[in-house]
């Protein structure tokens, strides 16, 4: 499942490198990456779940992050903390990572139809790469103990 989370988050980071990134952006990049990204981030937290003996089956990425313990939560505060200047995002607190991932509870799901919609919910880029990054790093982390 790691392997899984990894290959999703790598597209969605060629994407971001090779086609957002600089001028001109292709607008076409914009529902992959927000789609690989968001599916990153569910398949990162049902990884830490499954570290946790913890098996769930939904796309609600803050369902996903509200059952898992304390410690990997506090881990995730760690690694966001580390890595938020390297994204450009300012963190005031621990309490702001549950409001973040809330942010992406219908990404998956929304974007993967959003030509369906007329219009489609705001996606912050760089917070989510940041999520995505911190929940790698984390299970790297905790993974390897």
């Amino acid at each position: 499942m790691f392997r899984q989370a990894v290959s999703f988050a790598s597209v969605a980071a060629d994407l971001h490198k090779k086609e957002l990134i600089r001028a001109p952006r292709n607008p076409l990049a914009i529902a992959p990456f927000v789609v690989n990204s968001a599916f990153a981030l569910e398949l990162y937290l049902k990884t830490l779940n499954q570290l946790n003996g913890l098996a769930m089956k939904t796309h609600i990425v803050s369902e996903l992050y509200e059952a898992l313990p304390e410690s990997t939560k506090k881990e995730i505060w760690a690694q966001a903390q580390t890595h938020a200047a390297a994204y450009d995002v300012t963190l005031k607190g621990e309490s702001e990572i549950p409001s973040l991932v809330r942010r992406f509870d219908k990404t998956f799901v929304e974007w993967r139809y959003v030509y369906e919609k007329e219009r489609s919910e705001t996606v912050l880029i760089q917070p989510m790469i940041l999520l995505m990054k911190a929940f790698h790093e984390t299970y790297r982390k905790l993974s390897a103990t």
